[in-house]
């Protein structure tokens, strides 16, 4: 199971920064209604980092759900917290 949600925001690490910030921002709208967003790309170059605020907590929990824990492709899964 993922982690419990707290609230509206959480942070990630692990998608590909291949995808762009625009794209990643478009797959997390998916979730729900995002109020807040920035990424940056990792230390290591290949995966990007951030964090989203989600209009409602129920988003958030609907996207630590899809995501958390996610192979992308990289040899890393995608981590998420919530804050």
């Amino acid at each position: 199971a993922p982690p419990p949600v707290k609230g509206p925001s959480l942070t990630f690490e692990g998608f590909p920064s291949s995808m762009g910030e625009d794209a990643l921002r478009m797959t997390l709208e998916g979730m729900g209604a995002v109020k807040e967003f920035e990424a940056s790309e990792s230390s290591d170059g290949l995966s990007m980092q951030g964090k989203v605020t989600f209009e409602d907590p129920e988003s958030a929990k609907k996207c630590m759900a899809e995501y958390h824990g996610m192979d992308m492709g990289l040899g890393t899964k995608i981590q998420m917290t919530s804050i």
